[in-house]
């Protein structure tokens, strides 16, 4: 098996930073990484240049309601979704 291959790690607090990162150039963007270790060994074809870690972005979580339409932030949990009030009333 490959070594594993670390690429830099840019991780934004605010979705604005993560625009400005995303516009000097590629990066992989990960929120969790489970995909991202395999192919960080290689094993997948060659690892990314450059990765950003889209975690901690509070701007992409959430349950809202407008109107009969359901809004899911691209980082909102399934447990979060099980346990949402509004999911529930949806």
């Amino acid at each position: 098996m490959p070594a594993a291959v670390e690429p830099p790690i840019e991780t934004p607090r605010t979705l604005s930073e993560a625009y400005a990162i995303l516009a000097t150039g590629p990066h992989r963007a990960i929120a969790g990484g489970t995909d991202v270790m395999v192919q960080i060994t290689g094993e997948l074809g060659p690892p990314p240049d450059r990765m950003i870690d889209l975690w901690r972005l509070h701007e992409l979580r959430g349950i809202t309601a407008d109107g009969d339409a359901v809004m899911l932030g691209a980082l909102t949990t399934y447990t979060e979704i099980r346990h949402s009030a509004v999911c529930r009333e949806h």
